[in-house]
Protein backbone atom coordinates (compact mmCIF):
# COMPACT_ATOMS: atom_id res chain seq x y z
CA UNK A 1 0.00 0.00 0.00
CA UNK A 2 1.03 3.61 -0.50
CA UNK A 3 1.95 5.58 2.04
CA UNK A 4 0.77 8.51 -0.13
CA UNK A 5 -3.04 10.49 0.00
CA UNK A 6 -4.20 12.35 -2.43
CA UNK A 7 -7.68 13.66 -0.93
CA UNK A 8 -9.73 13.22 2.82
CA UNK A 9 -13.51 14.53 3.33
CA UNK A 10 -15.84 13.86 6.88
CA UNK A 11 -19.75 12.85 6.67
CA UNK A 12 -19.58 13.80 10.15
CA UNK A 13 -17.44 13.76 13.55
CA UNK A 14 -16.44 10.38 13.30
CA UNK A 15 -16.19 9.38 10.14
CA UNK A 16 -14.07 9.79 6.94
CA UNK A 17 -12.74 8.26 3.69
CA UNK A 18 -8.85 9.35 2.51
CA UNK A 19 -7.79 8.08 -0.85
CA UNK A 20 -4.78 7.87 -2.95
CA UNK A 21 -3.08 6.26 -5.61
CA UNK A 22 -3.14 2.91 -5.90
CA UNK A 23 -7.02 2.90 -5.27
CA UNK A 24 -6.17 3.02 -1.69
CA UNK A 25 -9.09 3.81 0.58
CA UNK A 26 -8.73 4.25 4.09
CA UNK A 27 -12.00 4.83 6.55
CA UNK A 28 -11.93 6.00 9.97
CA UNK A 29 -15.23 5.82 12.42
CA UNK A 30 -13.58 7.42 15.74
CA UNK A 31 -12.49 10.96 14.24
CA UNK A 32 -9.65 9.87 12.44
CA UNK A 33 -7.68 8.33 15.93
CA UNK A 34 -7.26 4.91 13.76
CA UNK A 35 -7.83 4.33 10.13
CA UNK A 36 -8.45 1.20 8.65
CA UNK A 37 -7.85 0.03 4.88
CA UNK A 38 -10.54 -0.64 2.65
CA UNK A 39 -10.62 -3.07 -0.48
CA UNK A 40 -9.03 -0.87 -3.00
CA UNK A 41 -10.80 1.04 -5.88
CA UNK A 42 -9.68 0.13 -9.37
CA UNK A 43 -6.84 2.97 -10.44
CA UNK A 44 -5.15 6.10 -8.77
CA UNK A 45 -8.65 8.56 -6.78
CA UNK A 46 -7.46 11.84 -6.42
CA UNK A 47 -10.12 13.34 -4.82
CA UNK A 48 -13.29 12.36 -2.25
CA UNK A 49 -16.27 13.70 -0.99
CA UNK A 50 -19.01 13.03 1.68
CA UNK A 51 -22.13 14.49 -0.07
CA UNK A 52 -23.88 13.53 2.99
CA UNK A 53 -23.67 11.33 6.05
CA UNK A 54 -23.79 8.45 3.13
CA UNK A 55 -23.42 9.21 -0.08
CA UNK A 56 -20.06 9.34 -1.10
CA UNK A 57 -18.12 10.28 -4.47
CA UNK A 58 -14.74 9.41 -5.27
CA UNK A 59 -12.88 10.36 -9.10
CA UNK A 60 -9.32 9.52 -9.96
CA UNK A 61 -7.70 8.80 -13.23
CA UNK A 62 -10.61 7.39 -15.89
CA UNK A 63 -12.72 6.54 -12.54
CA UNK A 64 -15.76 7.61 -10.78
CA UNK A 65 -16.93 5.59 -7.67
CA UNK A 66 -20.23 6.28 -5.38
CA UNK A 67 -20.69 4.76 -2.00
CA UNK A 68 -24.28 4.86 -0.60
CA UNK A 69 -22.71 3.40 2.77
CA UNK A 70 -20.58 5.58 4.22
CA UNK A 71 -17.62 4.19 1.44
CA UNK A 72 -17.99 0.45 2.83
CA UNK A 73 -19.05 -0.78 -0.34
CA UNK A 74 -18.60 0.99 -3.91
CA UNK A 75 -20.12 1.33 -7.15
CA UNK A 76 -18.09 2.22 -10.42
CA UNK A 77 -19.84 4.30 -12.31
CA UNK A 78 -20.34 4.57 -16.39
CA UNK A 79 -17.64 6.31 -17.19
CA UNK A 80 -18.16 9.94 -19.48
CA UNK A 81 -14.94 10.95 -20.09
CA UNK A 82 -11.63 9.74 -20.76
CA UNK A 83 -9.69 12.66 -19.20
CA UNK A 84 -8.24 11.79 -15.32
CA UNK A 85 -10.64 13.78 -13.09
CA UNK A 86 -8.97 15.29 -9.92
CA UNK A 87 -11.70 17.54 -8.38
CA UNK A 88 -15.56 16.73 -6.96
CA UNK A 89 -17.53 19.08 -5.63
CA UNK A 90 -21.75 18.84 -4.79
CA UNK A 91 -23.95 21.62 -4.62
CA UNK A 92 -26.70 19.25 -2.82
CA UNK A 93 -27.54 15.78 -2.98
CA UNK A 94 -28.51 15.85 -6.88
CA UNK A 95 -26.39 18.38 -8.40
CA UNK A 96 -22.39 18.00 -8.67
CA UNK A 97 -19.51 18.61 -11.05
CA UNK A 98 -15.95 16.97 -11.71
CA UNK A 99 -13.38 18.45 -13.28
CA UNK A 100 -10.02 17.01 -15.07
CA UNK A 101 -7.40 17.16 -17.51
CA UNK A 102 -7.35 19.13 -20.58
CA UNK A 103 -10.07 21.52 -19.11
CA UNK A 104 -12.88 18.59 -18.75
CA UNK A 105 -15.84 19.16 -16.90
CA UNK A 106 -18.59 17.03 -15.75
CA UNK A 107 -21.56 17.65 -13.88
CA UNK A 108 -24.34 15.26 -12.74
CA UNK A 109 -28.02 16.27 -12.26
CA UNK A 110 -29.26 13.13 -10.43
CA UNK A 111 -26.21 12.55 -7.45
CA UNK A 112 -24.34 10.54 -10.06
CA UNK A 113 -26.69 7.73 -9.99
CA UNK A 114 -27.37 7.62 -13.75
Amino acid sequence: MSDTLLAVSFGDAETGLAVGPGGVVLRTTDGGTTWVSQDPLVGCCFDVLFIDANTVAAVGVNTIFRSTDGGVTWLEQEKPTFSGLLSVSFADADNGAAAGGNGTIIWTTDGGDG
